[in-house]
């Protein structure tokens, strides 16, 4: 199934921004690139795989998770990053922005390799969950395109019909812009909001 993306440099609203979801495949970037838009938005960055896993990659129960997530999504603000197919049509219903990072499957297997070997330990993990880096990773990353992938664009596309805003990003270059506008609009927002205040004072 292949959906265009939508083009990242129109309509950017970060001040709208509370409740953001962002998928992809393994590798894709998910975790780096909800820490970074974290940073710009201030808003507190939510790692579902450290939340989902426990110590030597114990997994939680479904049950265990949605009673986790539905304590999560009733905060004020987040950004959660997971693609969790058991917990994310409810994750994105309390979202307001639904940022899917569709990337190349050789950019997702080059990330997984790159992160295995740079990034013994992820903050984004708990204590004792190193990636593995295995023949049966390597196909699951490998499958993605032709079998989680069209699980979260039919999940994308609930999404934006009912009114959320979608971001479609297909490319590190891609990536790198969007939080570029982002923190740019974001700086330009505030000070118009300085100027404000010294007109009005």
């Amino acid at each position: 199934m292949t959906i265009p993306g939508k083009k990242i440099a129109c309509n950017l609203r970060p001040n709208t921004m509370k409740k953001t979801v962002i998928i992809g495949s393994a590798g894709a970037g998910k975790s780096t690139f909800a820490r970074q838009l974290g940073d710009i938005l201030q808003i507190e960055v939510i790692h579902l795989d450290n939340l989902f896993w426990r110590t030597g990659w114990k997994k939680i129960s479904r049950g265990k998770q949605k009673e986790i997530q539905r304590r999560l999504v009733r905060r004020e603000s987040w950004i959660m990053d997971g693609s969790y197919h058991t917990t994310l049509g409810s994750r994105i219903k309390a979202a307001d922005t639904v940022i899917f990072l569709d990337m190349p499957l050789l950019v997702c297997i080059w990330g997984v390799i790159i992160r295995h070997f740079t990034a013994p330990s992820r903050p984004d993990l708990p204590e004792r969950c190193q990636d593995k880096l295995d023949w049966n990773y390597l196909v699951k990353v490998g499958n993605f395109p032709t079998k989680d992938r069209d699980r979260l664009v039919r999940h994308v596309l609930v999404a934006q019909e009912n009114g959320k805003e979608v971001i479609w990003l297909h490319s590190r270059r891609e990536v790198a812009g969007y939080l570029r506008q982002v923190r740019e609009k974001m700086q330009r927002d505030h000070r118009q909001q300085v100027e404000a205040a010294l007109v009005g004072a």
